[in-house]
């Protein structure tokens, strides 16, 4: 029991310090504040992009953790790979998604045309 008394101890040291060593975001001073956008993106852009989710025929909201605030797209046929910010975070009934989408194409060509928007948890 002795062995395991010191290793024991400093892993919960550790688990209770786990808080302060972790760091918020590399990209804080990049969008002004550390959850991935300013107040007034988070109020004036929308959840969804154009297109809808095939199977559910409107927009799809994939929930991701509070503490995401970057994704990445890729498209094909011309090759490009964006990290674009998380602006939006999922709350109380945010509306109706208003308007028309375009469906998902037959051959889509970019992760943005499959319809599911990232939207980050409230906890």
């Amino acid at each position: 029991m002795k062995n395991f008394a010191f290793p024991l101890i400093a892993f919960f040291a550790c688990c209770m310090n786990v808080g302060t060593l972790h760091a918020d975001s590399p990209f804080g001073r990049i969008f002004g504040r550390f959850s991935g956008g300013s107040e007034s993106s988070i109020n004036t852009t929308a959840w969804h992009g154009q297109y809808n989710y095939t199977p559910a025929g409107a927009p799809v909201a994939l929930v991701v953790p509070p503490r995401a605030v970057m994704q990445q797209t890729y498209a094909w046929g011309v090759a490009q790979n964006r990290m674009v910010p998380i602006t939006n975070q999922f709350g109380a009934y945010p509306g109706g998604t208003g308007g028309s989408f375009l469906s998902t194409p037959r051959w889509p060509s970019h992760t943005d045309q499959f319809g599911v928007y990232s939207v980050r948890a409230p906890w």
